[in-house]
């Protein structure tokens, strides 16, 4: 943990040391390397046009280990919309320039630098622990990776361990098959996931239907149309919506990146949860509870940067204590205490039990479930030892 929060301090040490301009020093600081002269040129007029915008604005980049670059920029009432026009720009740029071979990355955001991918790696050599634990049975080797939902494209390739763990399996086991839905929950979600708007807008302050307000404009739609949404519904794609600013994309998670594989390479898919599942849990919760929780993801949106930051180099680190107390603070609230445990307690011992007769089984299985289950006493790889199995941490190769 120690060495997670030196990293996280490291990396924010200059987020916001300026309010309104960015140089190319302010880059050269962040980045730790110095352009040379031609790219600074470069830079000048684009970071004097950039400087300029208002409302939401986001730099992307491309730098690859010669020193040159791509850069790309926008500016939007949506900071989603901002980035992902920004590394539209960045790419079609690279695309010119065959010198530039790294991957475009969000740098910047309203006035925060945001780490790259090399930096979020830089301190973790192939001998450091990975987030991957292999389990041996009598016949079936069980192979158990933390996933994080959303990820850097530029994160890729992922460590040899989980790479590995992948190829040596017969099949995967995830939380719930994102690829191919059954009908059953296809039916559940599009039930689950609405509620009745008089109830809902009776949960909500008046601070947070300001924050919905202003939300509902920058996406262009009708406020109205969310607060027919559960609170939690609408709390995770607030969520989304902020990492997909910061240049985390849900089409480079890790676990559908294993899905897109497993259905490449014809591996069968086998689910520990349902998506009915988890939305009846995540809907279950009253309203009020459920309004706190989004009230506390709009405060903190500011923050969003700092949080991915720490919650990537724990996972870079393997370091399931740090996750699983990074989680664990979000139900500190008395109110939400239950709901904590039911998020997370409970599903981890269900999710253990079929764990264990994967390892009872005969089929060699890499298990991917959110890293936050792996940590704390009631964590998988507790329940796992308590049941007389030994989880043995692998390097990250």
């Amino acid at each position: 943990m120690r060495r997670t929060a030196s990293l996280l301090a490291t990396l924010l040490l200059t987020a916001g040391g300026w309010a309104q301009e960015v140089t190319y020093q302010h880059l050269e600081q962040h980045l730790g390397l110095a352009f040379d002269d031609d790219v600074r040129q470069q830079l000048v007029p684009i970071l004097r046009d950039f400087n300029t915008l208002e409302g939401n604005r986001s730099l992307a980049m491309a730098v690859d280990a010669d020193g040159d670059v791509s850069v790309g920029y926008a500016f939007s009432a949506n900071r989603a919309v901002a980035s992902a026009q920004a590394l539209a720009q960045c790419d079609a740029q690279r695309s010119e320039h065959i010198d530039v071979h790294a991957a475009c990355e969000i740098v910047h955001l309203n006035n925060q630098m945001v780490p790259t991918a090399a930096q979020l790696k830089a301190p973790y050599g192939p001998d450091d622990p990975s987030f991957v634990w292999r389990v041996q049975g009598k016949q079936a080797t069980v192979y158990l990776g933390g996933t994080i939902h959303l990820m850097k494209p530029a994160l890729y390739p992922l460590n040899q361990a989980l790479r590995g763990a992948y190829q040596a399996s017969q099949q995967l086991a995830v939380e719930v098959n994102i690829l191919a839905p059954s009908t059953d929950d296809t039916a559940a979600i599009a039930r689950l996931v609405t509620a009745d708007a008089a109830l809902v807008r009776a949960a909500y302050s008046e601070r947070l239907m300001e924050h919905i307000t202003q939300f509902a404009s920058n996406n262009g739609v009708p406020a109205d149309a969310l607060l027919g949404m559960q609170p939690n519904i609408l709390s995770a794609n607030v969520a989304v919506a902020q990492m997909a600013a910061l240049g985390y994309d849900p089409a480079s998670g890790i676990d559908r990146h294993f899905l897109l594989r497993a259905a490449s390479d014809n591996k069968p898919v086998i689910e520990l949860e349902s998506a009915a599942q988890q939305l009846t849990l995540l809907t279950s919760l009253p309203l009020e509870d459920q309004a706190k929780l989004l009230e506390q993801t709009f405060e903190e949106l500011d923050d969003a940067s700092a949080f991915l930051t720490e919650a990537v180099g724990s996972w870079l680190a393997g370091d399931a204590q740090a996750m699983f107390e990074s989680t664990a603070e979000d139900f500190d609230d008395p109110a939400l205490a239950a709901f904590g445990r039911r998020m997370l307690d409970e599903r981890n011992a269900a999710m253990a039990t079929k764990i264990v007769e994967l390892i009872q089984g005969d089929r060699d299985t890499l298990v991917l479930v959110g890293a936050a289950h792996f940590g704390g006493p009631q964590g998988i790889l507790a329940l796992l030892e308590q049941a007389g199995w030994k989880a043995e941490q692998l390097p990250r190769g």
